[in-house]
């Protein structure tokens, strides 16, 4: 396995979804919920990487396991009314992000607030313990663009309104007051990756 940031994260999924396989009880709800945001996190580095297939068949089975052993962790999260798609592996399978257009007008030197491309500090370098990084303070956005590779690994979809409707066909009937069903998604084979942007635009 490479060394990459994904790479290693992948790695530390699956050694912990091997620790947890063996013994389902010693994982808090807690540990299981970090673990399947751990094994989006992976995915998500790991688009045209060598492990990004074995980042999507971990990304189910944890899903699964969390499914069979814990299904109270798979209840639909409800805002109000309204439900939220908001499940780690559910939306690890969108692989499509948000690229964004921008004009920077004005930025500053987080160590020393002047212009960070005249200032003497270097972008990512650390001065007392302070890692220096370009901070925008104005700046025009003009779109933004859903896309198949964000720029950026974690410019993603990370919740999503669910109509009732849908809601009530995942789960085979009609919904009653105050019901908050558990999601059956990862009982079922996988039903592939969206990745293409139309599929978000109609």
């Amino acid at each position: 396995m490479s060394s990459s940031k994904g790479a290693r994260e992948l790695d530390a999924v699956r050694k912990a979804l091997d620790r947890y396989l063996v013994g389902p009880d010693s994982a808090t709800d807690e540990q299981l919920q970090t673990l399947r945001v751990r094994a989006r996190r992976a995915i998500d580095s790991l688009d045209d990487e060598p492990e990004f297939d074995t980042a999507h068949a971990t990304l189910d089975e944890v899903g699964r396991f969390i499914r069979s052993v814990r299904p109270e962790l798979c209840r639909f999260t409800t805002d109000e009314d309204n439900f939220v798609r908001d499940c780690p592996v559910d939306l690890g399978h969108v692989r499509l992000g948000m690229s964004v257009g921008v004009e920077v007008e004005e930025s500053e030197c987080s160590i020393c607030g002047e212009d960070p491309w005249t200032c003497p500090h270097v972008p990512g370098q650390t001065y007392d313990g302070k890692r220096m990084v370009p901070v925008i303070t104005k700046a025009n956005f003009f779109e933004v663009s859903v896309v198949s590779r964000p720029d950026f690994n974690d410019a993603r979809f990370m919740s999503q309104g669910l109509p009732r409707a849908e809601v009530e066909a995942a789960i085979g009937r009609p919904l009653l007051p105050g019901d908050r069903p558990i999601c059956n998604r990862c009982t079922t084979p996988c039903p592939g990756l969206i990745d293409n942007p139309r599929a978000i635009h109609g």
